[in-house]
């Protein structure tokens, strides 16, 4: 399963948090690449912090995905996946920013939200399936899927792990079955879950 943000959430707003943008932060669109990002520790977010502080996966501008501790918690709980785990800090865009973040003082806490962190996976899997599953093969990369129609994994007698992502299809993260079952009975809050085909056996 693909792991997709609820966008039912966002009532009329375009995301519920803005990356407070770095040097360099061109770079980590998406979190499509392995090798580890650089960035500031932590990472600040804009956004509604009442409302953020009730969900679990939260949308953003940069596509980041950003989880709370208890979803991070929950995934790891099932197995190990090799991440990089970067804090996230959201400030609330009901303040003006340069209020909240003053140049070489500590944010207000009052302002501030922390518990949450950007996941980038450190490795991908070659289980994509060429033969069986219907796509667009990028025309800038041959290596590379542009766009997906059906997905169908090779199997594994290891199973998937319950966080992964494609080497072919790199721009977003799956969640093995265990893995959907888990947060959904946990109420995880944010997250939606998009079937692409089907998988070859129960990871």
């Amino acid at each position: 399963m693909i792991l997709g943000r609820d966008f039912t959430i966002l009532g009329d707003d375009d995301h519920l948090a803005e990356l407070v943008e770095y040097p360099g932060w061109e770079g980590a669109i998406g979190f499509a690449k392995t090798k580890p990002l650089k960035a500031p520790v932590p990472v600040y977010f804009a956004g509604n912090i009442d409302r953020l502080r009730e969900i679990d996966f939260p949308e953003n501008n940069v596509r980041w995905p950003i989880m709370s501790t208890r979803m991070l918690r929950i995934l790891m709980s099932l197995g190990e996946f090799e991440h990089q785990a970067i804090p996230v800090v959201f400030v609330d865009d009901r303040r003006p920013l340069r209020s909240i973040l003053r140049r070489g003082e500590t944010p207000d806490a009052r302002h501030t939200l922390e518990g949450f962190s950007a996941v980038q996976l450190l490795t991908q899997s070659d289980a994509f399936d060429w033969e069986q599953s219907k796509y667009a093969v990028s025309e800038y990369d041959p290596t590379l899927v542009d766009r997906l129609d059906f997905l169908r994994l090779t199997r594994s007698s290891a199973g998937f792990p319950p966080l992964f992502r494609l080497s072919a299809y790199p721009v977003h993260d799956l969640v093995s079955r265990a893995a959907v079952q888990a947060l959904e009975d946990a109420g995880v809050v944010g997250t939606s879950f998009e079937p692409v085909g089907e998988y070859p056996s129960r990871p």
